[in-house]
């Protein structure tokens, strides 16, 4: 997993914070039975938060095999890279890559992930990043592009 995800043990803190002032609140209702109500009512949020994730994970793998495994080899996983804000505050870069983008693209300013050595294109002006260097093809020859151009 990438250390730029956030991490799924604070992801599930985050659910389990949010949702036990309710249990609280049901403890000092039944008091008497405050004992029994408050692990049962821990023990139904880790059953509803594992049921959601094997749901949301096989619904996933059972209709979009090819994603699936795409997900999981960027290192994320459908459930919790579903999860919107306050439990998973990532954004759409890094719940699609693992990465934040830490460079901006020169041709269109688009923020990008680029790797050295690695080959890259722009989706949205067709700049490609090689041998460490943005490249742009003008019809004829291609040109390097430098940052702000």
């Amino acid at each position: 997993m990438s250390s730029d995800r956030t991490p799924h043990w604070m992801i599930q803190a985050r659910f389990i914070l949010l949702c036990s002032p309710v249990g609280i609140v049901l403890a000092l209702i039944l008091a008497p039975w405050a004992i029994f109500v408050l692990p049962a009512f821990f023990g139904t949020l880790v059953v509803f938060w594992a049921g959601s994730r094997l749901f949301t994970n096989g619904f996933v793998k059972l209709f979009d095999p090819e994603g699936h495994e795409a997900i999981k080899q960027n290192g994320g996983d459908p459930f919790y890279d579903s999860l919107g804000a306050p439990l998973n505050n990532d954004s759409e870069q890094v719940r699609m890559t693992g990465r934040r983008s830490h460079t901006n693209c020169p041709g269109c300013g688009r923020p990008s992930l680029v790797k050295p050595n690695k080959a890259f294109r722009c989706p949205t002006c067709d700049a490609h990043w090689h041998e460490n260097n943005w490249w742009r093809w003008t019809g004829s020859e291609w040109i390097v592009l430098k940052l702000g151009r």
